[in-house]
């Protein structure tokens, strides 16, 4: 399994790279007349300023549900709630704020340029939208990856989880799990099948 970990790694910088690659083609266009820039320029102030409060309300929320899912987790001991739940929560928020803000940039910087390439033909006008549209859609594809593939090597190696599926499971789900899995296999974690699993499931799976 080890040598599919770096997949996502690799995916999400080649993503990451067309985004960029996508963001310089778009600001290399013309942003139009002194009239068209001035415009531009008032809208981006406008998106900075609801971007900041939104961004204000939203991390206070994150704060109270990542509050919420701490203490479930905890308070559990991991019976209800995985441990890692609520800063995966928290490290898939960073990341989604991120992806929004880049998203909210470069829809600003690409709008007077749209305008101004649509002016010069429609052909050219669609190649700016598109270019700018793909740099919001790419960093989303981009991040995500990223955050996964970090979590999953960072769980492999450095908390010893191999399998993502119990992890989420409470006690009785891991070991429903286990008997689905000696029911498959001949050894589940070393145990024969028999042991972990004397009747085909039905025991430990109905077992509290």
């Amino acid at each position: 399994m080890e040598k599919y970990l770096w997949i996502g790694f690799i995916g999400a910088v080649i993503a990451l790279l067309f985004a960029v690659i996508q963001r310089q083609k778009v600001m290399s266009y013309s942003e139009g007349n002194a009239t068209m820039q001035k415009i531009a320029k008032s809208i981006r102030e406008g998106a900075n300023a609801y971007l900041k409060h939104q961004y204000s309300t939203v991390a206070k929320v994150f704060a109270v549900v990542f509050v919420i899912l701490a203490i479930i987790a905890f308070a559990s001991g991991g019976s209800m709630l995985s441990k890692f739940t609520p800063f995966a929560f928290l490290t898939g928020g960073i990341w989604s704020m991120l992806a929004g803000l880049i998203g909210m940039k470069i829809a600003t910087n690409a709008n007077a340029r749209t305008a101004q390439a649509a002016s010069e033909g429609l052909n050219r006008g669609l190649r700016v939208a598109f270019s700018s549209g793909s740099v919001m859609g790419f960093t989303v594809v981009g991040l995500g990856m990223l955050d996964i593939s970090l979590w999953l090597v960072g769980l492999y190696f450095l908390a010893g989880i191999t399998d993502p599926v119990e992890l989420g499971l409470s006690d009785r789900g891991q070991r429903a799990y286990a008997c689905v899995l000696a029911h498959r296999q001949p050894e589940y974690h070393g145990q024969p099948a028999g042991a972990v699993c004397p009747d085909g499931g039905r025991t430990c799976i109905l077992q509290q």
